[in-house]
């Protein structure tokens, strides 16, 4: 493939899995979370489009998401095949603190078209630790589709500083506290960080790089670590990070979404 092709599937690709094109912005974006954040995560949308996966949908989303017992056999078991990936996905990037001991997969709901017209499934999980533990009472909601999983974790304790007083060191130990981060990549990680106020809230946010660069990329170097879009705010940690097989596969061959349901 000639070095022009693969830009425009590069930016193609950017602009599905995490809304990175400038034009996505130009698009009227139509808030998916409740009444009351509508204000913050259109702020969000302004940031980067990905940053509204953070946001979990409304009450209204949800009451349309679809389970396997609505669908046709075919579908069903498309469906419950994507949550096996998911749970495996989430084994893997989260840390075993966050992690109930079973997850509970019929109770993840598919939405058709919730962003970008792709397919998604969300749910929300509450840390099982022990009262003692700061990971107590955490709540963890994920967005997936078949390219990337966004991590939304709530927790006063794990994320009581004030968004304006964070350090880029900070971050990415806040990030190596939930996620499975290798412990000798930490060190490593470059946090592109900047401080904003939407709707009245203080907010941090960025990407985190290790050892990779969007701009000039090797893919047989990238791992799901490697690159990471985040905002922060007191109380709340965003993370969207990557479920593709870089090494295996490199670029998508489609834009399209292979998840049908």
């Amino acid at each position: 493939m000639k070095s022009h092709q693969i830009s425009r599937s590069l930016l193609c690709c950017v602009c599905i899995t995490i809304g990175l094109a400038a034009n996505c912005n130009s698009i009227e974006y139509v808030p998916k979370g409740p009444t009351e954040t509508e204000g913050f995560e259109k702020g969000l949308y302004q940031l980067l489009p990905g940053y509204v996966h953070g946001i979990y949908p409304k009450a209204s989303l949800l009451a349309d998401g679809v389970s396997e017992e609505s669908l046709s056999p075919q579908d069903a078991m498309r469906m419950t095949q994507y949550k096996k990936e998911i749970e495996s996905w989430l084994n893997r990037v989260l840390r075993i603190e966050l992690k109930p001991k079973q997850f509970s997969r019929p109770d993840w709901l598919g939405i058709r078209k919730l962003h970008l017209d792709r397919a998604y499934i969300v749910g929300r999980f509450t840390s099982p630790a022990k009262e003692a533990s700061s990971y107590r009472d955490a709540v963890v909601e994920f967005q997936a589709d078949d390219r990337s999983i966004s991590l939304t974790m709530s927790s006063g304790l794990l994320f009581a500083a004030d968004a304006n007083g964070l350090s880029s060191l900070q971050i990415s130990d806040l990030a190596s506290k939930v996620l499975n981060i290798p412990h000798e990549k930490v060190s490593k990680i470059d946090v592109e960080k900047h401080l904003t106020t939407l709707a009245g809230v203080e907010v941090c946010y960025g990407k985190m790089r290790c050892e990779w660069n969007e701009r000039e990329p090797d893919y047989t170097k990238r791992q799901w670590w490697s690159y990471i879009p985040f905002w922060y705010v007191k109380g709340r940690l965003f993370v969207n990070i990557s479920t593709m097989a870089w090494k295996e596969k490199g670029l998508p061959a489609s834009t399209k979404s292979s998840w049908v349901f």
